[in-house]
């Protein structure tokens, strides 16, 4: 089902109600204790984007580029953080979600699909269709991506599992059938309540993963070879709603969706702990997703998956200051 005025996709209807009911959790997404938030004042400038995209997920390319993926099928749309200039990179397609999005050092974009169950791969320079890829495991949501040299690595928000697709630092993308599904274990426990979201955003960290729980606010470094995961220790803080995530060196910035906010964490050397050191918030967020970072600045999607889209609904990208 493809929106036309109000409708939906049904991907974007099931993130709604996830999100509305982690909303509906006051204790867990209480701020942590020591962080500050930082004033709207912070906001130095905003990037539209087509009107009645609904969009999802933001991912920095080459450069200055950006994509940003919809999920009510309107494509994907690639522009520049310095000028805000874009354009259409990928048709859209009836039905068709864009949930998470990555691109590769063989400037390949990457995309999954949510509830189709699918990671579709895009040359991101034309737009021209390389590869898709159909996850054949029962019920899968593909939810987010990040690409090392070894793999690509999906998340599944609906199973405790990992969907790998091997690339051995070759340029040629595999076949269909090389897709790996790798159960995640060790500290990590799904729920099993509807439309709950669990592990949402992924990142690469010096030879393991860091993914983030979003109806717990937990997050976990994860072997990338068995799919053990180990807690990272927030001195008894969360980033509940933790939907995208950015790192960079040892600063890990978490859009927390329903809160409505990003959480700055400070990790350790070995990444296996850390804190909340900051919090950047603003009166305009309307359910941040997703984040990225580009010289001195942050850049926030706003992606307003709550608020119902029409083809007049505006959405833009909210810059501030890097903290």
């Amino acid at each position: 089902m493809t929106r036309t005025g109000t409708t939906r996709t049904a991907a974007s209807a099931v993130l709604a109600l996830s999100l509305l009911s982690a909303g509906l959790a006051p204790a867990a997404s209480a701020a942590p204790s020591g962080a500050t938030a930082a004033s709207s004042a912070g906001v130095v400038g905003e990037i539209p984007l087509p009107a009645g995209f609904a969009p999802e997920d933001l991912a920095r390319g080459r450069g200055s580029s950006f994509y940003v993926g919809s999920l009510s099928g309107a494509g994907i749309f690639a522009g520049d953080l310095r000028t805000g200039d874009g354009r259409t990179l990928v048709p859209g397609a009836p039905g068709r979600t864009d949930a998470g999005l990555f691109v590769d050092r063989r400037n390949r974009l990457w995309v999954a699909g949510a509830a189709a169950g699918d990671v579709r791969v895009y040359d991101a320079t034309t737009g021209e269709a390389l590869a898709t890829y159909q996850i054949e495991a029962e019920e899968a949501f593909t939810t987010d991506v990040v690409v090392t040299e070894d793999a690509a690595y999906v998340t599944d928000s609906n199973s405790p599992r990992l969907y790998v697709i091997p690339l051995r630092g070759g340029r040629d993308l595999p076949e269909p059938s090389a897709v790996r599904v790798v159960p995640l274990t060790g500290d990590i426990s799904y729920t099993d309540q509807p439309n709950a979201f669990n592990v949402n955003g992924i990142v690469a960290a010096r030879g393991r993963l860091l993914v983030g729980q979003l109806n717990t606010g937990l997050l976990f470094l994860v072997d990338p070879d068995d799919g053990r995961t180990h807690q990272v220790d927030l001195d008894g803080a969360t980033v509940f709603g933790a939907d995208g995530l950015t790192l960079q060196g040892r600063t890990l910035y978490v859009t927390q969706n329903i809160p409505q906010r990003v959480a700055v964490v400070e990790l350790d050397d070995d990444l296996s702990s850390g804190r909340v050191v900051q919090e950047v918030s603003d009166a305009r967020f309307d359910v941040p997703t997703s984040n990225t970072v580009f010289g001195g600045g942050l850049y926030v999607l706003n992606s307003r998956v709550l608020t119902p889209p029409t083809p007049t609904t505006p959405y833009s990208i909210l810059r501030f200051d890097r903290p």
